[in-house]
């Protein structure tokens, strides 16, 4: 039996789901984002003040120190998983931001959350 009504199995999130974990996927893209052009290191200012995204990335398998086989650094560096991640936030905060956009222009309730 699947979930969804499209026939795949998973979650539809709403779009009031996806606002409400805008400011989580900013800072996650954020993260990501930094981890990919910029790697920071374990105990820089930005590593510190984003220190629960950095778990939570960490964990999730999104960024990592390892620089090879039995080999760590002091960087955070992105993974394949993170790069595919920060891509999927991407497009849904993309998607999100033209939905605000059309909903400001147009004069609707932002508080709707109908399809």
């Amino acid at each position: 039996m699947q979930s969804t009504a499209s026939d795949k199995p998973g979650l539809i999130a709403t779009k009031q789901d996806l606002l409400d974990q805008l400011p989580f996927m900013i800072t996650m893209h954020g993260v990501l984002d930094r981890a990919w052009r910029n790697p920071f290191t374990t105990k820089s200012d930005f590593a510190r003040e984003a220190a629960d995204y950095v778990a939570i990335a960490s964990f999730e398998g999104m960024i990592t120190t390892k620089i090879a086989t039995d080999t760590w650094g002091n960087e955070w560096l992105i993974t394949d998983l993170g790069m595919a991640f920060r891509e999927d936030l991407r497009v849904t905060l993309e998607e999100l931001a033209d939905d605000i956009s059309k909903l400001n222009q147009s004069g609707s309730d932002t508080n709707d959350t109908t399809d």
